[in-house]
């Protein structure tokens, strides 16, 4: 408020100065967006949930009036990842009482659509997508909503999902489709990845431009585990049609793993779950899935999983998912910071 006396503070461990108010002790030992939630849960205990409400609505001006100070460098969000970092946890802490909800809740995909739809994002895109189970696509749909909208419209604008089933782990590919024999050879494949997409090859259902996904309905995989698979390829159709987004994850992916060795993921994890030429450096990510590199290059990683993995914590639902992207926050906020603020 107007009446708060500000001095200047400079951060011993980063050589910031902020403004704080005069009567303040900081202390850089602690999560400040915990230490908020503690204090918000206490006053709404106490005070109900008029009072907390109330006490949002004057936190969410606050941080507004006060956001070009926290930025942290200059050249806008997208200028590193400390910034889109930094932006993402902003975003968090102005909506910190609609997270805390929806975590209680045990929907914390719900707190992060609705810090989306505050922030002016438009979501239900309609993507497009054809294939032979109805009941499969019309999930598929529907699901894929909670991506930004514009999003969603540009991978329309590219091209089509042409999404089949199978009992086999889900994959997307973007095939290049620039001659007759490109697709003569997914109408003859013996491939047993392709084997579901023949019909749709032969039908002429697939175009130059279009992806293919395969959904799993093995009868051991839940539709709740499924839903969170369609976000997870689509992710991946994104990288396609919006290579800027990949360059934000490829760039933190590179910083983050400078001094790591390249590992099997198994002997990550010490457990034999991923097929034995699955490779990816560690860091400290929320897991080790993260990390995984399709070229085993550093120079150019092609870690395509971090986009699909920090969506999926985010979007689908999984309490597991989220949970380990929240023990992480700057990941948690990083992936915050690209749905609300980027555009293609």
């Amino acid at each position: 408020t107007d009446d708060i006396q500000w001095v200047d503070f400079t951060n011993p461990r980063t050589g910031q100065t902020v403004k704080i108010p005069f009567d303040v002790t900081p202390t850089f030992a602690h999560n400040h967006a915990a230490r908020l939630a503690d204090v918000q849960t206490l006053a709404e205990q106490r005070h109900g949930k008029g009072f907390i409400r109330e006490l949002a609505d004057t936190l969410i001006t606050y941080l507004k009036r006060r956001r070009q100070p926290l930025e942290l460098t200059e050249g806008g969000v997208f200028a590193s990842s400390a910034n889109l970092i930094n932006e993402g946890r902003l975003l968090y802490e102005t909506h910190i009482a609609v997270m805390n909800e929806a975590i209680r809740q045990g929907k914390p995909h719900e707190g992060i659509i609705e810090i989306m739809r505050r922030e002016g994002v438009e979501l239900g895109g309609e993507v497009r997508v054809k294939g032979h189970d109805e009941a499969i696509l019309q999930e598929f749909i529907e699901v894929i909503k909670t991506y930004p909208k514009s999003w969603v419209e540009k991978s329309n604008e590219v091209g089509a999902i042409v999404l089949e089933t199978d009992n086999l782990r889900a994959f997307h590919v973007k095939p290049i489709l620039k001659s007759q024999r490109d697709f003569d050879w997914f109408k003859n494949t013996s491939s047993l990845d392709y084997q579901s997409f023949k019909r749709a090859f032969k039908e002429n259902m697939v175009q130059d431009g279009d992806s293919l996904i395969l959904a799993n309905v093995a009868p051991k995989i839940s539709r709740k585990y499924r839903l969170i698979t369609h976000l997870h390829e689509f992710g991946h159709r994104l990288q396609e049609v919006m290579p800027e987004l990949e360059t934000y994850f490829d760039r933190l992916f590179k910083e983050r793993t400078t001094k790591d060795k390249i590992q099997k993921l198994n002997e990550m994890i010490g457990k034999d779950w991923y097929d034995d030429d699955e490779r990816g450096l560690r860091d400290d990510f929320p897991n080790e899935y993260y990390g995984k590199m399709y070229n085993k290059s550093r120079k150019d990683p092609q870690a395509l999983e971090m986009l699909t993995m920090t969506f999926q914590a985010l979007l689908g639902g999984n309490i597991k998912d989220f949970k380990e992207i929240e023990r992480k926050p700057d990941f948690l906020y990083f992936g915050l910071a690209l749905l609300v603020r980027f555009k293609p």
